[in-house]
């Protein structure tokens, strides 16, 4: 595999200090994949990475974001996943033009045309996912984000558990910035690396997902990500995650701590069964309360120019 040193992504320091060396514990792509921390803004990024070219490999055909609920569409499961994500942004804005990058096999975007008068688009880079979002669902769907047509014409951008994934997070961010009417909303959604989660589970935490993840953005630096591109935040909260993140991180511990338990057939059975999701709910809520949650959402706008 292909690999490339890289200054920071959000800051562009070449200052940082080795913090974990992660073989990739979800799909076993080869190699041994390094997590730096930056001593300037405190993002947590893989230097080396693999190029941009050789990302695609690390996207196995069974991926699981591009495969879920695809055998579903329209089921009443899968519109209770989707309703929370949903529900952020009809409290925001009731239709208009939505944008969602990364949106895989498009599920979310075929929702939330139940969700107000909402003229969707998707973009995304894997062929066999956009295929499915474009042929099956009939959305319009872009294998590139591009701002010639779209340029000042959207009210939400939406980028639900991508940007971790992306190697120029602020050209991207810079590009939404574009995209976004006066008024706009951006909604990101990534791993909390401050989380519980990731305290109590270190290396084998899911949020980590190397070498998938090149960037794991803590407030700190996420704050500044979207400063530094032309946002203003507007709020930082939790609201997904909770016990699928915690089982998941709990399948990869077991996967290297006791391997023979991992293969078993119940285990997998055990860890998400749903009754597990209410039982725990009111833990993970008070988690989410104090900040600790495992996956935090930011909502911004474009920064308005001075007046003056």
């Amino acid at each position: 595999m292909l690999m490339e040193e890289t200054p920071c992504p959000v800051c562009d320091s070449q200052d940082f200090r080795v913090v974990f060396r992660l073989p990739d514990l979800a799909y076993n792509c080869p190699g041994i994949f390094v997590l730096v921390r930056c001593l300037e803004c405190d993002a947590l990024y893989q230097n080396p990475r693999p190029t941009a070219a050789e990302m695609e490999t690390c996207y196995p055909s069974d991926y699981e974001p591009f495969t879920r609920d695809a055998d579903r569409v329209g089921s009443r499961l899968q519109r209770l996943r989707l309703r929370p994500r949903c529900r952020q942004i009809s409290r925001l804005a009731r239709g208009g033009r939505l944008l969602d990058i990364g949106c895989a096999n498009g599920l979310f975007l075929a929702e939330m045309r139940q969700y107000g008068d909402w003229e969707v688009f998707g973009v995304e880079p894997n062929p066999g996912a956009a295929r499915y979002a474009r042929d099956v669902l009939g959305l319009p769907i872009s294998h590139q984000l591009k701002t010639a047509d779209l340029e000042g014409s959207l009210d939400v951008v939406t980028m639900w558990d991508v940007i971790e994934h992306l190697h120029q997070p602020a050209e991207t961010l810079t590009m939404v910035r574009q995209l976004l009417k006066p008024g706009g909303w951006l909604i990101v959604s990534t791993p909390n690396p401050a989380s519980l989660d990731a305290r109590l589970f270190r290396g084998h935490w899911k949020g980590l997902d190397v070498p998938r993840h090149t960037v794991v953005l803590d407030k700190r630096a996420m704050r500044r990500l979207l400063a530094d591109s032309g946002f203003r935040l507007a709020r930082v909260y939790s609201f997904y995650g909770r016990h699928t993140v915690f089982a998941l991180s709990l399948q990869l511990w077991l996967k290297c701590r006791y391997p023979s338990i991992a293969k078993h057939p119940l285990t997998d059975r055990v860890l998400f069964l749903a009754v597990w999701r209410w039982l725990t709910l009111p833990f993970f809520l008070l988690v989410e309360a104090l900040g600790y949650g495992s996956i935090l959402t930011y909502v911004a706008q474009p920064e308005q120019p001075s007046s003056r």
